[in-house]
């Protein structure tokens, strides 16, 4: 995308839930070196018939003259799709520096991402369009959300997947805190970046993990960004213009 991906906290707890102690956001570094060509998966709950899944060149606005699809893909009726990632001519007027390429919009964030190759640029590829008759009809996320809670706590585990080009080779590094309030709970973020691209496409991964107590008025969040090896998880239908977040997806952080 020519914008920079913003993380923003979502639908995080209601006015009943609370924080327990700041779970460990320790990052184990993943393996490297695998070099995607394609993004295919399976779109949850597709009934639309055959359709066209593009990735355009800013994925939080409409196609057009000013943001082409940089690739396009046959949706089949059974919700699979395979589209070819483009070439690095075809991403180069959208890149920007790696050290930028995730964002927090919170305003109240202290840190920051960095890259050993102050050189490097890159470009991210998350979202889908999808194309009924050549019009949008919705998004294709690639995320999936473990739910762990009981009556005391409400735990879950939100995982979102990224395709990364970099035209060179860097480390992305750092980390961000970040504090928020909604629904009359406060709620500390906190963010750390640990991933190692290559010249080409990559995988990334996000991977964040929300552990809240029922009653108090604070709450913590830790989001790992990572290296991937593995592009394989659920796709999940959105509205246009819409993030992740219904009553079976608390996604606490996701890219717009």
């Amino acid at each position: 995308m020519n914008s920079t991906f913003k993380f923003v906290p979502l639908l995080l707890v209601s006015a009943a839930l609370a924080a327990c102690g700041t779970p460990s956001s320790t990052i184990d570094p993943l393996p490297t070196g695998v070099t995607p060509t394609a993004i295919s998966g399976t779109l949850n709950g597709w009934t639309g018939g055959a359709a066209t899944v593009a990735l355009l060149a800013d994925d939080t606005r409409a196609q057009g003259a000013g943001n082409p699809a940089l690739s396009t893909g046959t949706l089949n009726a059974d919700g699979s799709f395979m589209l070819a990632l483009p070439g690095a001519e075809q991403v180069k007027p959208f890149l920007v520096p790696a050290a930028d390429l995730f964002v927090a919009s919170n305003p109240n964030c202290l840190g920051q991402f960095t890259s050993s190759n102050a050189a490097a640029q890159g470009f991210v590829a998350y979202r889908l369009d999808v194309q009924k008759n050549g019009a949008s009809v919705m998004s294709a996320e690639p995320f999936s959300f473990t739910d762990a809670s009981d009556a005391q706590n409400v735990n879950g585990t939100v995982v979102n997947r990224f395709w990364v080009y970099s035209d060179q080779a860097t480390v992305l590094g750092g980390q961000q805190t970040c504090s928020a309030s909604a629904n009359g709970v406060i709620t500390g973020l906190q963010a750390k970046m640990n991933a190692n691209l290559h010249a080409g496409w990559n995988l990334m991964r996000e991977v964040s993990t929300l552990n809240v107590v029922r009653g108090s008025s604070t709450a913590s969040i830790t989001v790992a960004l990572q290296s991937s090896d593995d592009a394989s998880g659920p796709w999940e239908m959105q509205s246009l213009g819409q993030q992740s977040v219904t009553a079976a997806h608390v996604a606490p952080y996701l890219p717009r």
